[in-house]
């Protein structure tokens, strides 16, 4: 958890240098879904390495 919220701080400290305003919460929501999307599919994607599970 503490990972995951070391990288929202990140960009959320990036957002406003960049920006030089504070992100909306639709950003913010936008930021979070695909964080959690490509944890997931990086999870996904280490259980498919195995041959037989590829199979269809």
């Amino acid at each position: 958890m503490d990972a995951s919220l070391n990288e929202f701080l990140k960009y959320y400290n990036d957002f406003i240098k960049k920006n030089g305003f504070e992100p909306t919460a639709y950003d913010v929501n936008f930021w979070i879904t695909n964080f959690f999307k490509s944890k997931k599919n990086k999870s996904n994607s280490n259980h498919n390495s195995n041959p037989k599970s590829l199979a269809l």
